[in-house]
């Protein structure tokens, strides 16, 4: 057992006292749920506020028992973008690696949920199929490695899969996804950062979603990576009751500049299901973004994006993706001149 997470209810309820809401979802005997995992360092810079912001990220709610009809398993359709196991390839010149399934935090809006905390790690077999196929496919330039979380991952795997990506013998953008340095500064392991610091073109994409998680144990880590010459980005996602006011995401961009930290993506909610007490209606998130666009300046603004479901992908909110819309759906025109829709979901 690793002291430094709680991962049931009996530990929780020796650092909390869980609301009617939250005792609801552990008592339904559902299957297939998101596992629990929150770090001590996170239970205690959340305090005891049953609406904190923290709190509301990592701690269960039955809200996550419920589903709606456009909710699914794998809204952003990875499996039918997976040529190979571990390797998502939507766009032409990008492609993602699921390196692992484990988090440090597993987050109770994640929209990978049928993925993470359920299989393992990638293992070497796996990652040479992954290099293979990055060697045929000389159009893909940009790598995202993530999960799961990307520093989850052993720094044994993380070297294996550098040395067969550094074999590729061309330029390769590499970001790596993780909320550790977020969720558990402490359990950041420095030989990692040592490893990714030695890596060419590899950027560190965080996911900060409101200015509290942002402590003085955050701060240092943030400024070790930083030290290491690793450029770090954020990539935050709006919640309902976490940061859904122009006032939380104004707090939360400059919070991050100030940091020297770029915020890259503000994206809308993913339809995964048992996640929809967290959207915010899509009229409500552009009118929050618009306001937003006009009080902060343009360092300090993320591009605001939603994920088309079924695998339409990414489209920005903020350019002329838009086409109509009806009673029932916006409808968006993504990079491969397709039209996709996105529900018109009430408070």
């Amino acid at each position: 057992m690793d002291k430094a997470y709680v991962t049931n209810q009996a530990e929780l309820e020796q650092h909390l006292t869980l609301t009617d809401e939250e005792r609801a979802y552990f008592s339904s005997p559902g299957e297939g749920l998101l596992p629990l995992r929150i770090s001590r360092y996170w239970l205690k810079i959340m305090g005891k506020d049953p609406r904190n912001p923290l709190r509301l990220q990592s701690v269960p709610r039955a809200g996550e028992l419920d589903y709606t009809d456009e909710e699914s398993e794998d809204p952003l359709g990875d499996r039918v973008h997976s040529p190979v196991e571990g390797l998502i390839h939507h766009y032409g010149d990008r492609a993602l690696i699921l390196i692992t399934d484990r988090c440090a935090m597993y987050c109770r809006h994640c929209f990978r949920r049928h993925f993470t905390g359920r299989t393992s790690a990638l293992g070497k077999g796996q990652i040479d199929r992954i290099i293979e196929y990055l060697r045929e496919h000389g159009e893909i330039h940009e790598l995202l490695i993530s999960g799961g979380d990307g520093l989850m991952a052993s720094y044994e795997r993380l070297a294996y899969l550098f040395q067969g990506l550094n074999s590729l013998g061309r330029p390769l953008i590499k970001r790596i996804g993780t909320r550790l340095p977020v969720v558990d500064p402490k359990g950041t392991d420095r030989a990692k950062l040592d490893l990714l610091g030695e890596q060419k073109s590899l950027w560190m994409v965080l996911q900060v979603n409101h200015v509290s998680e942002m402590s003085p144990e955050f701060d240092r880590m943030a400024e070790a990576i930083r030290m290491r010459g690793i450029p770090l980005l954020n990539q935050a996602v709006l919640l309902r009751g976490v940061n859904d006011t122009v006032e939380a995401q104004r707090d939360l961009c400059y919070g991050l500049i100030e940091r020297g930290i770029k915020p890259y993506y503000l994206f809308q909610g993913d339809l995964a299901r048992g996640t929809s007490h967290f959207r915010v209606p899509l009229e409500r998130a552009l009118e929050i973004y618009g306001e937003l666009s006009r009080s902060v300046s343009h360092l300090a603004l993320p591009r605001f994006a939603l994920d088309l479901p079924g695998g339409g992908g990414k489209v920005n909110l903020e350019e002329s993706s838009f086409v109509k819309r009806d009673d029932r759906y916006y409808y968006f025109r993504n990079g491969r001149d397709e039209i996709g829709r996105y529900p018109r979901e009430s408070e």
